[in-house]
């Protein structure tokens, strides 16, 4: 059972809606079904398209790729596959220049593990 500690004080707004975003948006998605492999997995590009979506039309994230980016390993361009290279240059990308009021938001649906 994984047990997390419990802080010292609530944090001030707990039942309160947050505050609405009032800088840019901007979104990396990541989806990885290992095609070929025998961890292939089959409903993680889905996924991505799914939360793509739920972003946009819900909570008005733009779809263009200055404010959204895309990694799944369905691409044939290089640059948009989900490799750590990318991975990593994507999340830079996602913070670069992060202001107060931002919104950033960071979604991976893969097999998951740990490495130290």
């Amino acid at each position: 059972v994984y047990n997390q500690p419990i802080g010292l004080s609530n944090a001030p707004c707990i039942g309160e809606q947050g505050p609405e975003p009032s800088g840019r948006k901007r979104a990396l998605l990541v989806g990885v079904n290992y095609p070929g492999t025998q961890a292939e997995l089959s409903g993680c590009i889905n996924d991505v398209l799914r939360m793509q979506g739920l972003i946009s039309q819900m909570y008005g994230f733009p779809a263009s790729p200055d404010a959204m980016r895309v990694l799944t390993d369905d691409q044939s361009n290089y640059s948009l596959l989900p490799t750590r290279s990318n991975i990593l240059t994507g999340l830079q990308w996602l913070a670069s220049g992060a202001q107060p009021g931002d919104c950033l938001f960071f979604h991976f649906s893969g097999h998951g593990a740990q490495q130290l």
